[in-house]
Order: structure tokens, then C-alpha cells, then sequence
């Protein structure tokens, strides 16, 4: 999504999470990879939002940021966020690195520097195709992060549960298209039955 197209959609939850003009549940949101972070955070906040998702991949390039630019982002965001009298502003860093082949130890030396930067948690994302992070991966960011990490949960068979995340001591979770994704393929096959019904 542009900004734009992102920051549309987050007036449309805004909207719908607001009672008399104040938000009844605090709102994060993901703004990918932050764009121009001033701005984003600037246009997020005041539409209402409390925290955000914010990436290490350039989605214009497609690269890994380095680490002391991807950093900096998330010091900027969190001072600009200040500046318009959020101070407990929430930032959830993502880091791609497992999902463009990095190493575990790459994760977590990028998830500490974000963490030390200020974010509350680190996303630790398993890439596209449903790789995931494997239960052995997540023990070991759940000690590298004393238990600030967040992971994605996937829908499929042999894929942990919420149950077995919390267990684990993993602080956040991310569902991601998921619930989407489960409803569409409820509706296909209902709707394949519909139109394989006889007259």
C-alpha cells in the first residue's frame, strides 16, 4: 500500500474503534516499512493510533536496511511520537531477516538493537510461503528477548497454537491474513456445494 491507501484504511478502524470521538481499545497499526517516518507517525497518531508495526525491509528496494538505519527509524518514530505528546507510544520492530534466508543470530542481534532503541517488542517474521519460526527458533528469541518477542501464528497443521506460544512465553501475537484466509476457504467450499446442488 501507498501511504495514502494505509492511512485511509487506518481512519476506517479508527472510526469504528471510537465512541463520542475517543478510542475504545488502543489502536496499532502497520505501516510496513514506515515510509517517510515522520510524516506516517504524524498522520497515524493523529488519526488515533497508540502504536505501530514497523519494518526492516525497504520496500522499495526490497533489501534488508542496515542495521544502524533500521535503528535510527525506530528512535525517530518514537521521538516524533514524543513530540505530539505520545511518549508510550508502542513500536512492535519487524525484522525479515529469517524470511530473506538470515541466520537466528542475525534476528536476534537486529531484535536487541531495536529493543535498545525502544521498541516493546520484536516481530520476528518467517518469510512468505509459510515458512514460520520453528518452536527451537522461538526459544531461543524468547531468552535473546526476555520474552519481547512477537511471531506470527499459522493456520496449518504442525504449526504451534496460541496455547503452546503462551507457554513459551512469547508476548505478542500476529494473525496476519489468517482469519481471512480460513473464512474465504470456508466460503469456497460453501459455495461449491451451493452450486453443485442438483435442481
Amino acid at each position: 500500500m501507498t501511504l495514502s491507501q494505509n492511512l485511509a484504511s487506518v481512519q476506517s478502524i479508527a472510526a469504528s474503534l471510537s465512541v463520542n470521538g475517543l478510542p475504545r481499545l488502543p489502536l496499532s497499526v502497520d505501516v510496513q516499512d514506515g515510509y517517510d517516518i515522520v510524516e506516517t507517525i504524524t498522520g497515524i497518531i493523529k488519526l488515533g493510533a497508540a502504536g505501530c508495526n514497523l519494518e526492516d525491509l525497504n520496500n522499495s528496494t526490497n533489501h534488508m536496511r542496515p542495521l544502524p538505519e533500521a535503528v535510527n527509524r525506530i528512535e525517530l518514530a518514537l521521538q516524533t511520537a514524543r513530540q505530539l505528546g505520545v511518549p508510550d507510544f508502542v513500536i512492535n520492530a519487524r525484522t525479515d531477516i529469517l524470511g530473506l534466508g538470515g541466520s537466528i543470530e542475525e534476528a536476534i542481534e537486529r531484535g536487541r538493537a531495536f529493543l535498545e532503541a525502544g521498541a516493546c517488542t520484536v516481530f520476528v517474521w518467517g518469510g512468505p510461503g509459510g515458512r514460520g519460526v520453528s518452536k527451537e527458533e522461538i526459544t531461543k528469541l524468547v531468552d535473546a528477548f526476555q520474552g519481547r518477542l512477537n511471531v506470527k501464528l499459522i493456520l496449518k497443521d504442525g504449526f504451534l497454537t496460541v496455547s503452546e506460544l503462551k507457554q513459551m512465553g512469547v508476548a505478542r501475537i500476529s494473525m496476519g491474513p489468517e482469519l481471512y484466509k480460513a473464512a474465504m476457504r470456508a466460503f469456497e467450499e460453501t459455495a461449491n456445494q451451493v452450486l453443485n446442488v442438483s435442481p
